[in-house]
């Protein structure tokens, strides 16, 4: 299902084929000015959602759009930027908390029962001005103590740490040189086995403090970026699909072209697709956004399954191209696609 929050004080839910959810649109009685998040909060198999709107109110909703009881909970959130709720086990029973940033620069956690959460709301503080809240939290293990720590920033340039019971980390608050709105990441970034910290500042800078939290192939991680995942899904505890599918299963019946990675991309992006059974010749070109031709990555005949070739924003001479938007094309006996990339320098 598609859901999707708006300013007219409601959120909609959609299925596939573009009607309606029973049960849905949900009035919030707000506009809702944020994100919404996406998990099973209460560990009995189906899916709820949370959602924040400028009146003020913190909702958790079932899959048929009813309110939960001791719902909704209140904070500040009346930037036309606010905060997205995040999800996250912080004790270990298998239910969510429900965490979000209010404006008056104060970070909330609940149960799902509604429960004000021990040791919370804890208060930042903000950067001399009106409080606006920009930055979500994301939650993972950045101490090495096995247990969730609470990060978030603040329009004061600081990046908070906090430990499930609201305490601050040791070492942080850390002070960047502005305003921090946007919301932490958290990742293994030089593959060593711990967590890295990456923000970006409104100075045009990226930051990246390296923690001797422990990765443990992500599971030191429970939400890891704003709106969870690289996909922005909000979609708390389904695994995406990553490495090498089992055999057999990019059995396709024609050649499947796949979105470059990364895109954009400087210098180098990786196009991968996949060919059917038995395999396939295959013409697989880069043009500019006029048209003109600019490099051929593949002409000849390629083995079934998945395939990738990378480019490095070259010609066929060798010299490097201009920045700008460039669409890769491919042919086989009996199909042709193309997509976008884009060339950032």
């Amino acid at each position: 299902e598609i859901l999707v929050p708006s300013r007219c004080e409601s959120i909609y839910c959609f299925n596939p084929d573009g009607s309606r959810v029973p049960g849905w649109p949900v009035n919030m009685g707000g506009a809702a000015r944020s994100s919404i998040a996406v998990g099973d909060v209460n560990n009995n198999g189906q899916l709820e959602v949370v959602a924040a709107a400028n009146n003020n109110e913190v909702r958790l909703l079932s899959a048929a759009g009813a309110t939960f009881p001791n719902w909704p909970q209140t904070c500040v959130l009346n930037d036309d930027f606010a905060s997205s709720p995040t999800l996250a086990d912080l004790d270990g029973d298998g239910d969510l908390e429900i965490i979000i940033v209010s404006t008056d620069d104060q970070v909330h956690v609940w149960t799902w029962e509604g429960d004000t959460y021990a040791g919370w709301p804890q208060t930042m503080a903000g950067g001399g001005g009106p409080p606006e809240k920009r930055s979500s939290a994301v939650v993972g293990d950045i101490d090495g103590d096995s247990e969730p720590e609470i990060l978030t920033g603040a329009n004061s340039g600081k990046v908070y740490a906090f430990h499930t019971d609201g305490s601050v980390v040791a070492g942080w608050p850390i002070q960047t040189d502005a305003e921090v709105y946007s919301t932490p990441a958290l990742a293994d970034l030089d593959g060593d086995g711990d967590i890295e910290v990456v923000v970006s500042g409104m100075d045009e800078m990226v930051y990246v403090w390296d923690t001797p939290g422990v990765y443990a192939d992500g599971d030191g991680i429970e939400w890891g970026t704003f709106r969870h995942n690289n996909r922005r899904s909000g979609l708390y505890g389904y695994e995406e699909e990553v490495g090498v599918p089992a055999e057999g299963a990019w059995s396709v019946s024609e050649a499947r072209l796949r979105q470059n990675v990364p895109n954009p991309f400087n210098p180098i992006t990786t196009i991968c697709y996949v060919l059917p059974e038995g395999g396939d010749r295959v013409l697989l070109e880069i043009f500019d956004a006029a048209g003109r031709h600019v490099r051929t990555l593949i002409d000849g005949y390629c083995d079934g399954g998945p395939q990738s070739v990378a480019w490095g924003g070259d010609d066929e001479e060798g010299r490097t191209v201009a920045s700008g938007i460039y669409f890769y094309r491919l042919v086989t006996a009996r199909s042709r696609d193309t997509k976008r990339m884009v060339l950032l320098k």
